[in-house]
């Protein structure tokens, strides 16, 4: 452990790195072509958040000034000034451009910004990836949720164990990181978001820099060896920025690679050609603002898109860029850097504003929340076409049994219909339960009933395994074997999302199983008929059709072409052109798109709940096709 008891050397090349963190999260989320992977650029700040606060822990410890109070006080003018900017900016844009069914969701979010658990709020709403988070745009605050949190235990506790037990602190620490990344790669493999937001998983990545921090590992005196292990760094952080994807299981395992890679940089970079290049001015700069920038850039994103209705591409994504680093550069000269200065504001008023701040942020919450998504703002239409958010199929939450087991007596299972024992089965992805109500109404008319088999995010496809579905695969296997020993069942329908969902590999995989499926079931004796892809989109039907209507005093009933959906999806009808065997097959689009364009709104109702799932009218549209099945013998 070092003796020196001054403040920490400044080191360039650690604010250089920071430049490597920030930009793969930017662009990333402005959906620039070859950073698939920049998020992890987070797992890149955790590290060295984790080495700097360590650094300054111990350096005051061994100095003998350490104080929680000063500690949080840093804290409180590192993270509140800008943080406070944001959450007014966030509360005023939403004010401006939200209806009244996506304002409903910031309050929460911004008492969760406010008291640091934003984590646990978007791994309530809506996990990190996904269209509803597209919406959200305080959905990047989770990772400052989870450095707080750590930073409420971790001191205290670093300096009991550096009181009585300092010859053993490395091995307390690496046993409280060996915990925090096991539990992180079991949670992951469990297919569930919990690990992405949670702090006892995240906490081995900051406690991966803690270690250099410690000086847990003698210094390397060997001038080549430093070069090599700094460039080795840099090239891991670039594998996982070129390689991952948001379809993977993360963080896992996986989070290993940017984790080593920025330690490499970290315990090597000093005096290397990496370390110059990361200390060239334009690093370092970009180094100072990152943290704005990482603010201000999410929510200008998220503002652009939901006011174009149109995912960030080519100029637009070049313009929201550069008024991200406008908006960041701003801020920390005008906010971060006046309020880092004890001179100027004194830990009394930094306290008494951030309190201050912090009531009103609340106040806001509590009349947002009162009011139920405002929507006084807007004319009563407006209003109308966004509530259709909850025109939902009753069979979207009222069978949730099958969900878990299909195994269970034919008399348990989920069935819609006449009320008598089910002779067919409904088996897909939540698409399949957004047509088993309406499906079911038209069995009735002909005396019989269909029994639900779904799983969310599980297309009927067997040997398929989506990401983040790893139990998906084992449920097909349960549903395709009870549906073999069930001789009461003649006919298998198969529905599930293949449209803008899967792509390259995933694609191949997911038709040839689908094609197992149904040879399989041909080969039990069952009559299979196989519902193709719908039409789906990039936005949520409801927000487009309000949106649509406040700008223009118009309903825009149709987004997409009929041939434009055909070609998407003829992947997946010739897929099945040599299958031997009968299959029905039903065209969706027969129903939804009945001349040159396909429909989201029918004069009286929209035809989905959001971006892909069809609502209630919807659902009744496309069910009306399968009138010939039900009525056969």
């Amino acid at each position: 452990m070092s003796n020196n008891v001054g403040r920490p050397k400044y080191r360039s090349e650690i604010d250089g790195l920071r430049c490597l963190a920030i930009i793969p999260v930017l662009l990333f989320h402005a959906g620039v072509p070859g950073f698939d992977g920049g998020f992890v650029g987070v797992d890149i700040f955790f590290v060295i958040s984790g080495f700097l606060i360590t650094r300054i822990l111990i350096t005051s410890m061994e100095s003998g000034n350490y104080s929680l109070i000063d500690f949080y006080a840093r804290r409180v003018r590192r993270i509140f000034p800008a943080l406070f900017a944001l959450l007014f900016f966030a509360i005023v844009g939403a004010s401006v451009l939200y209806v009244p069914s996506d304002f409903a969701s910031l309050p929460r979010t911004i008492v969760g910004a406010i008291f640091f658990v934003s984590n646990f709020v978007f791994y309530r709403l809506s996990g990190y990836i996904s269209p509803f988070a597209r919406i959200q745009p305080l959905l990047h605050t989770w990772s400052l949720a989870v450095e707080e949190q750590f930073y409420i235990f971790f001191p205290p506790l670093l300096f009991l164990v550096y009181r009585y037990f300092a010859r053993n602190i490395v091995g307390a620490i690496l046993t409280m990181a060996a915990i925090s990344g096991i539990l992180c790669i079991v949670q992951t493999n469990s297919g569930s978001s919990f690990a992405f937001f949670m702090p006892h998983t995240r906490a081995w990545e900051l406690m991966a820099g803690a270690f250099f921090a410690l000086k847990a590992f003698p210094t390397i005196t060997q001038a080549a060896l430093k070069e090599v292990l700094a460039l080795t760094g840099v090239i891991l952080i670039a594998f996982a920025v070129f390689t991952f994807d948001s379809s993977m299981l993360y963080p896992g395992a996986r989070a290993i690679l940017p984790v080593t890679g920025s330690c490499c940089v970290i315990y090597c970079g000093q005096d290397t050609v990496v370390g110059r290049i990361l200390s060239l001015k334009p690093f370092v700069f970009i180094g100072w603002i990152s943290y704005s920038l990482y603010l201000w850039h999410w929510p200008l994103i998220v503002f652009d898109e939901y006011y174009f209705a149109t995912p960030l591409d080519g100029l637009n994504s070049a313009i929201v860029i550069g008024a991200s680093f406008v908006a960041a550069t701003v801020s920390w000269r005008f906010v971060e850097q006046p309020f880092r200065d004890s001179k100027r504001i004194s830990r009394r008023d930094l306290f008494t504003m951030a309190v201050g701040a912090s009531v009103i942020g609340c106040a806001f919450a509590a009349v947002g929340w009162a009011l139920a998504g405002w929507p006084a703002r807007f004319a009563p239409e407006v209003v109308r076409l966004a509530n259709f958010y909850t025109d939902m199929a009753p069979s979207m939450t009222s069978c949730q049994q099958t969900f878990i087991d299909p195994v269970v007596p034919t008399e348990k299972l989920c069935t819609y219909g006449a009320v008598q024992p089910p002779t067919y089965a409904l088996w897909g992805d939540s698409h399949a339960m957004a047509m088993a109500s309406a499906m079911g109404e038209v069995a009735s008319e002909f005396g019989k009933s269909v029994a639900l088999f779904s799983s969310p995010g599980c297309p009927p496809a067997n040997d398929f395994q989506p990401p983040n579905e790893p139990e998906c695969r084992a449920f097909n296997e349960r549903t395709q074997d009870f549906l073999s020993r069930e001789t009461e069942i003649k006919t298998v329908i198969l529905v599930g999302r293949y449209d803008k969902v899967f792509v390259g590999q995933q694609q191949v995989s997911l038709l040839n199983g689908l094609l197992k499926t149904v040879r399989t079931a041909q080969s039990a004796g069952k009559r299979v008929i196989l519902m193709g892809p719908i039409p789906t989109y990039d936005y949520a039907v409801p927000r487009m059709l309000s949106q649509g209507f406040q700008r223009e005093r118009r309903i825009i009933a149709a987004v997409t072409s009929r041939r434009e959906f055909l070609s998407r999806i003829d992947f997946f009808w010739r897929a099945f052109d040599g299958i031997g065997g009968s299959i029905v097959r039903i065209f969706p689009d027969q129903a939804l798109c009945p001349d040159t364009v396909c429909l989201i709104y029918d004069g009286r109702a929209a035809l989905y709940f959001d971006e892909g799932h069809l609502s209630t009218e919807g659902a009744r549209k496309v069910a009306q096709l399968t009138e010939g099945i039900f009525a056969s013998k």
